[in-house]
């Protein structure tokens, strides 16, 4: 039964799809956590935590253009956050 609780994205993103908009450097200063960006936190698992966002995004992309309804509540990590 779907209710509250949070569903997990159909779409998991991959890094192919990260690189889409990202350098790979960019990328792996990310993972390696070797990065200066205000807008991006410094945590352990922040690249889970932009894939998950990514796949929310790709998921509600996918029902929309399917012609179904979608909503997808998620906040990216980092810059994207603030623009």
């Amino acid at each position: 039964m779907i209710g509250l609780e949070p569903q997990k994205p159909p779409v998991q993103a991959t890094i192919d799809d990260i690189l889409m908009a990202h350098a790979q450097k960019h990328w792996d200063n990310v993972i390696s956590e070797n990065y200066d960006n205000a807008d991006t936190p410094r945590e352990p698992g922040i690249d889970q935590m932009a894939l998950t966002s990514l796949s929310g995004y790709l998921s509600a992309t996918n029902s929309s253009t399917a012609g179904q309804n979608a909503l997808s509540l998620m906040r990216p990590p980092g810059q994207h956050a603030a623009s």
